[in-house]
């Protein structure tokens, strides 16, 4: 099994991946698959949803990088 601290990089490296190429590659088109089927957008309504990931993606590496920092300060 991963060790939690191992994992929260792996994330916090996906993350930056995302925010680095796929956030940017959805300012054109995005498309959602759920189990009822996909959603499109398109154009304005698309950079708006990449607009809204960025923000929340940012977010989730904020969290994980302030457990980073908690986490290494308590095995010194």
């Amino acid at each position: 099994m991963q060790e939690a601290a191992t994992y929260r990089i792996c994330r916090a490296e996906r993350i930056r991946y995302a925010l680095a190429h796929q956030v940017p590659a959805m300012r054109m088109n995005v498309e959602i698959r759920t189990d009822c089927g996909t959603l499109y957008f398109h154009y304005k309504d698309a950079r708006r949803m990449a607009e809204l990931a960025k923000q929340l993606l940012e977010q989730q590496l904020k969290r994980i990088t302030a457990t980073n920092a908690k986490a290494s300060c308590r095995r010194r």
